[in-house]
């Protein structure tokens, strides 16, 4: 981390304030120019590992995520409906919190809210909600769709 009385230092994270400045005072920091380099204090070390245990955290979910979503459309296509991923899995807004949304495009009638308690179990215990687009009022399916596309 770079301190200097010209370019400072961001208030209680120790990090300078943009990229510009870092480039600046690495530059000053070569010349010698009154830059003093010194080690990142304790307690951003520590942000940047419990940021990192939380991106390894993130990642994982969302493969597992990805992989109930596979195994849901593939037993949907085998019980003669189809659905598609919509939501912030899709967007790539997945977070720790977030739940799996589906769009059911064509479902039998007789499986209408059944496949529900299908997916139950394949989800792992992701909570997800299904929307079934033959539901939806008219004026919204547009919308819907091309959530899924």
């Amino acid at each position: 981390i770079i301190s200097s009385p010209i370019f400072g230092l961001n208030p209680g994270l120790g990090a300078p304030f943009s990229h510009r400045h870092a480039q600046a005072g690495r530059s000053l920091a070569k010349s010698g120019a009154g830059c003093a380099i010194r080690a990142a204090p304790a307690n951003v070390q520590s942000m940047s590992r419990i940021e990192s245990l939380r991106r390894a955290q993130l990642d994982a979910r969302v493969v597992a995520a990805r992989g109930a979503v596979a195994r849901a459309l593939s037993h949907l296509r085998a019980r003669g409906a189809d659905a598609t991923l919509i939501g912030p899995l899709k967007s790539a807004g997945f977070g720790l919190d977030s739940d799996i949304d589906l769009l059911v495009t064509r479902c039998p009638p007789n499986l209408v809210y059944a496949i529900e308690a299908d997916l139950q179990d394949i989800m792992g215990g992701f909570k997800f909600d299904l929307v079934y687009l033959d539901l939806v009022p008219e004026g919204q399916r547009r919308n819907w769709l091309a959530h899924a596309s």
